[in-house]
């Protein structure tokens, strides 16, 4: 995976999980990976990479499906937008529209 960077804290509560988006790039280099233990990464971080098409499970038909299976499987709970570092380069996000893809931060 190219490119992998922190977009999010996950942030537990009685009610469930949250993420908590970054207002900054935060690279994730094995420092800020071996940070989450005794958890893994993924329980702590919502994080992202470079698309690779092809190579990636929500590349079908040609193009990006991660963002119809988010909108499929989560509502929105949020009316504005959370701040995005990968929003102007998210393939998803330009073909469904920013807000299927970013408007579902609960967990």
């Amino acid at each position: 995976m190219q490119d992998l960077q922190v977009l999010g804290v996950i942030e537990w509560a009685v009610d469930g999980a949250r993420v908590v988006y970054l207002n900054e790039r935060v690279v994730a280099d094995d420092s800020i990976l071996a940070n989450t233990s005794p958890a893994a990464p993924t329980e702590v971080y919502r994080m992202s990479v470079v698309c690779e098409s092809y190579r990636c499970i929500h590349f079908k038909e040609q193009r990006c499906r991660l963002a119809s299976r988010i909108g499929a499987m989560l509502p929105a709970v949020v009316d504005v937008l959370p701040v995005c570092t990968i929003r102007s380069n998210c393939p998803g996000s330009r073909r469904k529209g920013a807000k299927l893809v970013c408007g579902a931060p609960k967990l």
